[in-house]
């Protein structure tokens, strides 16, 4: 099993650590309590989102889309975008590329739901849009001779200075941009409603929380952070629920970031704490198989030993002690 890799709630490998006893490992059921943030709201949700590094957010986020994608909850459409696959995320962020990509993911996943071509997108949809309208204001394509709107999304990620470009312009109009995807999404969600019976969306951007740049600029890098998340945090509010994972050192710089706890394997006394180290347990259990056990750690009292060893080292943080596990 790859450290890094997110596992989905269905998963054999995954263990609903949650689950496993009447006390949370972590100190609070996170995914139910903020589940239940977005399924007594009646208007759309904004949440800021991190965690250390390892402790496993991106499984957790995945555990919350399910619940509330339940028809018997919430009842709404999951939208997960991977920011590390659709974002430059070594350098400075903006708010035009995080709408941009939100709002064209979406429309992405409400011709899925439809049963249409989710390609389409980007022929005919959001983004080529958005790519007419700036070339009607100013044209870019001195800039962006390649350009359309069936790639405008790669090539905001790839080329830095036609990514500034266009921020330039859109800056210029902000309003207008915001208004425009504001009633573009809110239209994506009244069809996703009339075609599916589906309550709404909910948006999750994860991976954001890996905006760490380099060391040239790594202090830029958080102050963009900042900046979009804080002093713009308006701009990037749409009428549809929405969940941004953050780098963990804006819950310093922010009010209101909702931080998730590693799994707790020791108490303030440093005496081992037993729920969450039985819980982990289960965790090497579900996925290394009893004979691979007995051939790593030896068996009884001794790979009961051993690993509780691990656990401990690994400080509660699920990707060390899968690491630790492969090595």
């Amino acid at each position: 099993c790859d450290p890094a890799e997110p596992l989905e709630p269905d998963d054999p490998r995954n263990v609903d650590l949650d689950a496993l006893t009447d006390e949370s490992p972590r100190g609070v059921v996170w995914a139910e309590r903020v589940a239940r943030r977005f399924e007594l709201s009646t208007k759309p949700q904004y949440m800021l989102f991190t965690g250390l590094p390892g402790s496993g957010k991106s499984t957790e986020l995945r555990r919350l889309l399910k619940r509330l994608a339940d028809p018997s909850q919430a009842n709404l459409l999951p939208v997960l975008i991977d920011a590390d696959q659709a974002m430059d995320l070594a350098n400075p962020i903006d708010v035009p590329e995080i709408v941009a990509v939100v709002v064209n993911e979406v429309e992405r996943a409400v011709l899925s739901s439809e049963g249409r071509d989710p390609d389409r997108a980007l022929e005919e949809g959001y983004l080529s849009r958005v790519w007419a309208w700036l070339n009607s204001e100013i044209d870019l394509r001195s800039v962006g001779t390649s350009v359309t709107g069936a790639n405008l999304a790669i090539e905001l990620k790839n080329r830095p200075s036609f990514r500034q470009e266009v921020r330039s312009a859109v800056a210029a109009r902000l309003t207008r941009f915001l208004d425009d995807a504001r009633a573009y999404v809110a239209g994506l969600e009244e069809r996703l409603r009339a075609a599916t019976g589906r309550a709404g969306l909910v948006v999750a951007l994860d991976s954001l929380e890996k905006l760490r740049g380099m060391s040239t600029n790594w202090e830029s890098v958080i102050d963009s952070a900042e900046r979009v998340f804080g002093q713009h945090a308006e701009h990037v509010r749409l009428p549809i629920h929405t969940v941004y994972t953050v780098p963990a050192a804006l819950v310093a710089r922010q009010k209101h970031v909702e931080f998730m706890p590693a799994i707790k394997v020791a108490d303030r006394d440093g005496r081992p704490n037993p729920v969450g180290i039985n819980g982990l347990r289960r965790l090497v259990e579900q996925r290394i198989p009893e004979e691979a056990r007995a051939e790593l750690f030896g068996s009884g009292e001794q790979q009961l030993r051993l690993l509780e060893h691990m656990i401990r080292r690994s400080g509660g943080y699920l990707r060390e002690l899968v690491r630790s596990l492969r090595e």
